[in-house]
């Protein structure tokens, strides 16, 4: 699918690890009230949730509505996610992956991705 990507990896952890969109992230929004999220109530969130080594994704009252949420849930702009496995394809030189394509990678893996666009 990736023919001239300059690497193709696959990882799995037993922990649930953060994948991120590295410069292109821009910023969080309540999955409840679509308000903006507060970096600094992001971020303490994702200290306080993370033991060193993942994430236990604990539900959180958002600073914004006090509805209850985690971490996974939050709209992330550009996408990023928590998960325990992931398949990186680096410079993948196919422009946009397509419904199609997401959906043959889904049924390789079995269960739902998350494409996220890191510029690192």
């Amino acid at each position: 699918m990736f023919p001239d990507a300059e690497n193709v990896a696959a990882e799995a952890s037993l922990q649930v690890k953060f994948f991120d969109c590295g410069q292109n992230f821009a910023r969080v929004l309540c999955p409840h009230c679509s308000s903006e999220m507060d970096m600094d109530w992001w971020q303490g969130r994702m200290n306080d949730d993370s033991d060193g080594l993942g994430f236990r994704l604990d539900s959180y009252e958002a600073p914004c509505c006090a509805k209850s949420v985690n971490l996974n849930e939050l709209i992330y702009d550009w996408a990023q996610a928590f998960g325990r496995f992931s398949w990186t394809v680096q410079n993948p030189n196919i422009g946009e992956l397509t419904d199609a394509a997401k959906l043959e990678l889904e049924g390789v893996a079995g269960f739902a991705l998350v494409p996220i666009q890191q510029h690192v």
